[in-house]
């Protein structure tokens, strides 16, 4: 099984104005929402009640920083 280097999670609403998103194209509106709603693994941990990477072999500290990193979305970097 092959380990992930990094991650992107994030939290998006259930209540999204469909309009919005159909005057636009669907890459850009996407991105939008992603961008907007981007959160760490422990956020989406802590209000599902899930736990994720329980069951992957890895060092805690491996874990620990896929679960409390936090992508950004940095143009030109």
């Amino acid at each position: 099984m092959e380990v992930p280097q990094s991650v992107q999670s994030g939290l998006v609403s259930g209540d999204l104005d469909p309009s919005r998103e159909s005057s636009e194209e669907p890459p850009r509106w996407v991105e939008e929402i992603l961008r907007t709603h981007t959160a760490r693994v422990r956020d989406v941990e802590l209000l599902s009640g899930l736990d994720f990477y329980r069951t992957l072999a890895l060092p805690y500290t491996n874990t620990l920083a896929l679960k409390t990193y936090l992508h950004t979305f940095e143009e030109n970097v």
